[in-house]
């Protein structure tokens, strides 16, 4: 693997930047924040996928970062997903912006989660209107009926509860590994890319101790 930068980024001495290069840099560092907060969100939730890569560079599908995990072969195969699982997909998803709000606070925060937001609704919906998920609705597939407003209510109701309950899940991960999010996402800005093994020399070489989520999601 390539040697990973984990100092902290340096400019030459004396050197005034234009405004151009400190909006460059601070786009950086917000994507940085955001994809690294997926990252250790899902290096540290219980019985998640594999981390394959992290980079802020953007593509034409994807104007931020991107933050990729391989799936379980077997799941793959078999098309067949948790409760916990999606529960866990949903916290991930989530996590990217908890970190801009821990590092950035409410104000500063970007618009890099609206297509996370889209996957956390769509799966939280299919979960309550489709799975059989919700311990209030309980084992029922309402996606194709006309719902009663009332029902409709009640399926907005648990879709918001699952994400309430999976964005302080997530929170309470990052905020355990706060130390380890910003020197991650130093090392994003510096490198653009990180693979696996980058990761696991990033942790060796600071001497971090992931500090993992063993807690099922309480839903």
């Amino acid at each position: 693997g390539k040697r990973v930068n984990s100092q902290k980024l340096k400019l030459p001495s004396g050197k005034i930047l234009k405004k151009k290069e400190i909006n460059y840099l601070k786009n950086k560092e917000i994507i940085a924040i955001h994809e690294a907060g997926h990252a250790i969100v899902g290096l540290s939730i219980k019985n998640y996928d594999n981390i394959e890569k992290i980079t802020i560079l953007s593509n034409n599908q994807n104007q931020g970062g991107n933050t990729i995990f391989l799936p379980d072969e077997k799941n793959i195969e078999s098309g067949l997903y948790s409760r916990q699982y999606m529960l866990s997909m949903i916290c991930v998803l989530l996590s990217g912006r908890i970190a801009e709000e821990l590092i950035f606070n409410n104000d500063n925060i970007s618009n890099l989660a609206s297509n996370d937001f889209e996957k956390v609704n769509n799966i939280a919906r299919s979960m309550v209107s489709e799975y059989g998920m919700s311990k209030i609705l309980g084992n029922v597939n309402l996606k194709n009926n006309e719902n009663s407003i009332d029902t409709n209510n009640l399926i907005s109701k648990e879709i918001n509860n699952i994400i309430k309950i999976c964005y302080y899940h997530s929170k309470n991960i990052l905020l355990n590994n706060l130390k380890f999010l910003k020197i991650l996402a130093n090392s994003l800005v510096i490198n653009d890319t990180l693979d696996k093994k980058d990761i696991n020399n990033l942790i060796n070489l600071n001497n971090i101790t992931l500090i993992k989520s063993n807690q099922y999601i309480n839903y």
